[in-house]
């Protein structure tokens, strides 16, 4: 009971349990992800509990489907606490690229439960995960399309075989509908069987500026202000999320927000078509409120990081900033070398 109070008060599906049972809003949603549905608002024991075997239920379909393959996984230290993102490997180690990582899962599973999307688009779809796991957790009410040109890791085409493999094999994502294809510029075909305005978009296909942000603008004929658009990776994208913003706020968005999560993830919404998503954002603890000041430090040091990558002896040039850097810091006030006599 200890643990179950801890949870609600505290993690991120807590406010999304404590907002439903106020509301009463969790009935059909959570029926249509094969949990029970409640006539009246649930007691947050109950509540818990169905979320809790939901969570389970779904995340084991998603491990199912996964089972077999050679899955390689990502560290990543977010919010005072570690996650995981997942990688497809293939023949003698190599990979596609990148997907999205366990908080992100989970993060899928409850923007479902409170937002109950029609329609998904997922631009970069890779090896499928982010992708199937919109599927699962949104039920084969939703028509979740995908887009790739298989062009990212070495063994692209792998990735490709393997999810039009796992659709076929698999009833459960029949809801799914995948395009080979370069967004934008493939856009309108991808979503050609597409009936209304698009529920849900997710962004995570080439992480540069242009790219994001032709993306985001491919797509804004299928957008209204009740769509909810995330961004995966954003703090490559940076550029591309401050001008899409001053674009989504003529469609009626109102919330601007970078979370916490292996990605890290941005996020644009209307309060007032999604009231719940700020209450639920709010106590988990997801929102990155001092993303300005840090997001380009990351930046800075995953470019870093890539340059090491490509050569593992340091380049001239890197060693010329690591001098810098170590000759400031024996000049600053207070430390020992700069200290007189010593």
């Amino acid at each position: 009971m200890v643990e179950a109070d801890r949870i609600r008060r505290g993690s991120a599906f807590g406010g999304l349990l404590k907002v439903a049972s106020e509301t009463g809003s969790a009935g059909s949603s959570s029926t249509r992800l094969g949990t029970p549905q409640a006539t009246a608002p649930a007691a947050p024991g109950a509540a818990l509990e169905s979320y809790l075997g939901g969570w389970a239920a779904y995340r084991s379909r998603l491990a199912a489907l996964y089972e077999g393959q050679p899955l390689a996984r990502k560290k990543a230290a977010r919010g005072g606490g570690w996650t995981w993102g997942y990688v497809l490997t293939g023949s003698e180690g190599s990979t596609t690229g990148s997907s999205i990582g366990e908080d992100e899962i989970r993060l899928f599973y409850d923007l479902c439960l409170l937002s109950a999307p029609s329609t998904a688009y997922v631009i970069g779809h890779a090896f499928g995960l982010s992708t199937f796991a919109l599927a699962l957790a949104a039920g084969p009410g939703c028509r979740v399309f995908g887009i790739d040109n298989w062009q990212e890791g070495a063994d692209p085409h792998g990735a490709r075989r393997l999810s039009e493999r796992l659709i076929a094999d698999h009833a459960e994502l029949a809801n799914v509908r995948l395009s080979s294809g370069t967004s934008p510029a493939d856009t309108p075909r991808a979503l050609a069987q597409l009936d209304g305005p698009l529920s849900l978009l997710f962004i995570d296909a080439e992480h540069t500026d242009a790219a994001a942000l032709a993306d985001f603008e491919g797509c804004l004929p299928f957008l209204t202000d009740a769509s909810l658009c995330l961004w995966h990776n954003v703090d490559q994208t940076l550029g591309a999320f401050d001008r899409a913003w001053e674009r989504a706020a003529v469609l009626g968005f109102d919330r601007r927000y970078v979370l916490r999560s292996y990605g890290p993830t941005g996020v644009f919404f209307s309060s007032r078509r999604h009231p719940l998503l700020d209450p639920y954002l709010a106590a988990g603890g997801l929102v990155w409120h001092d993303w300005q000041t840090f997001l380009p430090v990351i930046r800075r040091v995953r470019r870093c990081r890539t340059l090491l990558e490509r050569d593992r002896r340091p380049t001239a040039r890197l060693e010329r900033r690591l001098r810098r850097l170590a000759a400031r810091w024996l000049r600053r006030p207070g430390s020992r070398a700069a200290r007189p006599g010593s």
